[in-house]
């Protein structure tokens, strides 16, 4: 008998769990349950936990099935010609979202040239392994993942144009970068995305001579200050406000 959890709270119990798993999943795939929910197997406890909370990251795979993907070239030429959406490829259980906790339980293979009858999904392209921040980081195959990992945390803290309307949107606190531009290195991800419609950063140049040694022990370095004076990385912050004088009264209260 295994136990059943949905979002954490126990539901009930079924007698075959790996029957129960597998008749979950096909009725996702073919629409009869929705397709927001994941559900992992944990057999050394034969839990089964399904998730619907909201919030959850997930991320899409193409489904295999003895071995064969499911995106065929019959399908792909239908993408091609319109025919066929991307709401299709969901709806008819070609492509569905999966989280971290139903991921465990999958056999991922990277390109199709790889797939075996023991794989469960396939990459639709192994860029989105890394996620939309990291995918714009460039040259990211020759970096280490912690360094990937600050990369992609400096980009979500980028400051630049967010949007061309801003004086006409709700948010009563904004930062702006002055001059932003796009970056001299772009990759795949930055232009699918079209990162460059409203850019964040600018690009500095940083040259280094070690006085001794081959470190950058002894280089030197551009201050704020000195950025400054030449302009570079100027931001501001705009704030909306609404003032009103009281009578017979100097206090001007401020209400955002």
């Amino acid at each position: 008998m295994g136990d059943v959890f949905l979002n954490e709270v126990y539901v009930g119990t079924v007698s075959d769990s790996k029957k129960f798993v597998l008749n979950f999943k096909k009725q996702r795939r073919t629409g009869a349950i929705e397709e927001i929910y994941n559900i992992k197997h944990e057999s050394e406890y034969d839990f089964i936990h399904i998730d619907s909370t909201p919030g959850r990251v997930r991320r899409p795979l193409i489904i295999v099935e003895n071995g064969v993907s499911k995106l065929t070239k019959e399908i792909y030429k239908k993408l091609k010609t319109g025919d066929y959406s991307y709401a299709d490829l969901i709806s008819e259980g070609v492509i569905e979202y999966l989280d971290a906790m139903e991921e465990d339980d999958t056999y991922v293979a990277m390109f199709d040239k790889d797939i075996t009858t023991e794989h469960t999904h396939v990459e639709i392209s192994p860029i989105l392994m890394f996620g939309l921040n990291t995918g714009t980081v460039p040259f990211l195959n020759f970096d280490e993942p912690g360094r990937l990992m600050r990369g992609q945390k400096t980009i979500k803290q980028a400051v630049g144009t967010y949007a061309l309307n801003y004086l006409k949107r709700k948010e009563t606190d904004r930062n702006l970068l002055v001059n932003p531009q796009k970056p001299l290195v772009q990759t795949f991800i930055y232009d699918l995305l079209d990162f460059g419609s409203h850019p964040a950063g600018e690009n500095l140049t940083v040259a280094i001579m070690s006085f001794e040694g081959y470190n950058m022990e002894d280089g030197g370095r551009t201050t704020y200050p000195g950025c400054l004076r030449k302009k570079i990385l100027l931001s501001g912050r705009v704030t909306f406000m609404k003032a009103q004088l009281l009578k017979n009264s100097l206090d001007i209260p401020r209400t955002f």
